[in-house]
C-alpha cells in the first residue's frame, strides 16, 4: 500500500510490474542501506532523551486458546 498527505484526493494506479536496470536497483539499495545506516547513527545518541528513561520490555501474556502444531 502507498500511502501520503499531498492533499488531493486524486489516485494514481500503481503498476503491477516495475522495470528497470540492475544499476537503478543497486542504487535503491544503496540509498535504503545509506538511510537506515543514517538514521541510526544520528538517531541512538537521542532515543528515548524526552522520557529519560529506557525501554524495559514486559512479557506478553498469551490470549490464544486454540494453539495448535502442524507437524
Amino acid at each position: 500500500m502507498l500511502c501520503g498527505c499531498s492533499g488531493t484526493t486524486d489516485q494514481q494506479a500503481i503498476p503491477a510490474e516495475v522495470t528497470m536496470s540492475k544499476e537503478i536497483l543497486l542504487d535503491k539499495i544503496k540509498g535504503g542501506w545509506a538511510g537506515q545506516t543514517i538514521g541510526c547513527t544520528y538517531g541512538g545518541p537521542t532515543e528515548f532523551n524526552f522520557r529519560s528513561a529506557l525501554f524495559t520490555p514486559t512479557p506478553l501474556q498469551n490470549t490464544t486458546t486454540n494453539n495448535t502444531i502442524i507437524n
